[in-house]
């Protein structure tokens, strides 16, 4: 029985639409060249040669400077408007804050891992300080939810200041890697 569907199979074999073909032979051409143009985007001339170079290209790259900045100013706007209770004002600040970190944190791995791991925890407790604000405010003023807001942002602010210090530190030791 079994030589028998062999043979049938011998018999009538499959033939392919010319489409298919088509679209098989492509993909055969665009999956290699796609992985290749990955791969050399992430071992790019920016990412060899000196510490130094390195952690300056990925500042460049990683819009550092404007990110920190950024993160630092929403934080501080948020931690202001708890003060004045102004929880209808946090409430769309809270998710751009939230929205920045993770932003931010899509950078991540720096050149360094000491500076990836502050930065990444920085980029966390900002994130999760967006949460904890945006569900506090979303109904009423939640104190507890305020209270580990708070929390969070002290140690974002924290680690972000640990990240940014170690960066420029990093990126003034010239021909050290």
């Amino acid at each position: 029985m079994r030589r028998r569907a062999a043979t049938v199979f011998r018999a009538f074999p499959r033939k392919r639409s010319p489409l298919r073909a088509s679209l098989l032979r492509a993909a055969m051409v665009i999956v290699p060249a796609c992985i290749l143009a990955v791969v050399a985007a992430c071992a790019g001339p920016d990412m060899t040669g000196p510490l130094a170079s390195r952690v300056r290209a990925w500042e460049g790259g990683a819009s550092f400077t404007g990110s920190t900045a950024a993160l630092r100013q929403e934080s501080s706007e948020i931690t202001k408007m708890e003060a004045r209770q102004d929880f209808a004002g946090m409430k769309s600040l809270c998710v751009v804050l939230g929205d920045d970190a993770r932003q931010a944190e899509g950078y991540l791995p720096a050149p360094d891992a000491t500076m990836t791991q502050l930065l990444n925890s920085a980029y966390e407790a900002y994130y999760s300080a967006g949460e904890e604000c945006y569900k506090a405010v979303a109904g009423r003023a939640n104190q507890s939810e305020l209270a580990a807001m708070n929390t969070f942002i002290g140690q974002a602010t924290s680690d972000l200041s640990e990240g940014v210090s170690r960066a420029s530190t990093l990126a003034g030791e010239h021909g050290k890697s």
